[in-house]
């Protein structure tokens, strides 16, 4: 066996998850034909599909209208929870248990967290922006946080 980790795993074997450092980010924008040196300019950023566990190192991209974070490991909106400018986020395919804090993404008028595990929309309530709620396979036991959704 040659030296060293191999796609992405660590030494323990494990595979490995994308971090989300400031030159992780700055590379994802540059390939996707962003600004990479300013990330205030962005307003869209795919990171779906990379195996993020947490949501990190967002505090420069103010200028964020939409954000792609489908099919990570993601667990919580922490860390994306100062986008005052997000108005559509699609985090489908994670671990999200609760939105807890969604209400502080004011200008959020759209939201995808199908196939979570998503047990109550509490962290909705009062959100008077969302007009497009996707939260289909989830284990949804409580919709009283979605009623005044309309």
């Amino acid at each position: 066996e040659r030296g060293g980790a191999r796609g992405g795993t660590a030494s323990s074997g494990v595979m490995s998850a994308w971090e989300m450092t400031k030159a992780a980010l700055r590379k994802v924008c540059k390939d996707n034909n962003g600004y990479a040196h300013a990330p205030e300019l962005n307003d869209v950023l795919h990171l779906h599909c990379k195996g993020i566990a947490e949501i990190e190192n967002l505090e420069d991209y103010v200028g964020l209208k939409a954000l792609y974070l489908e099919s990570n490991s993601i667990e919580s909106l922490r860390g994306l929870l100062h986008l005052a400018n997000l108005r559509s986020l699609y985090i489908a395919k994670n671990y999200l248990c609760a939105l807890h804090g969604a209400t502080s993404l004011t200008s959020l008028t759209t939201l995808d967290v199908s196939d979570n595990k998503i047990r109550s929309f509490e962290g909705l309530r009062g959100h008077a922006a969302i007009t497009t709620l996707s939260a289909s396979g989830n284990a949804v036991a409580d919709v009283s946080g979605i009623e005044p959704l309309d």
